[in-house]
């Protein structure tokens, strides 16, 4: 169980998932755009991490984990930076 919240506050953090999920938010026109956007996030931020880094190995799990985070991320940037936008915060 730690292990599981370890790696989710890692993904949660990761700076790649993070700015690709509040940008896709924000930009999404559709909800259907929504449900796809943290596979899409998730796929790109493990082949990056993937690609940079030599002794990590790929695992399905990190990315179903990646996927949830990501999601966070969209959501945050679908519902609450459009909010804020709104009111001209």
């Amino acid at each position: 169980m730690t292990s599981i919240l370890v790696v989710f506050l890692a993904k949660l953090l990761s700076p790649i998932s993070g700015l690709l999920g509040l940008f896709w938010g924000w930009f999404a026109i559709e909800r259907t755009n929504l449900i796809l956007a943290p596979f899409v996030i998730a796929g790109i931020s493990e082949i990056i991490l993937h690609s940079t880094q030599v002794t990590r190995q790929f695992s399905l799990f990190v990315l179903l984990i990646g996927v949830c985070a990501a999601s966070v991320w969209v959501a945050i940037g679908h519902f609450g930076l459009k909010r804020v936008s709104r009111r001209g915060l």
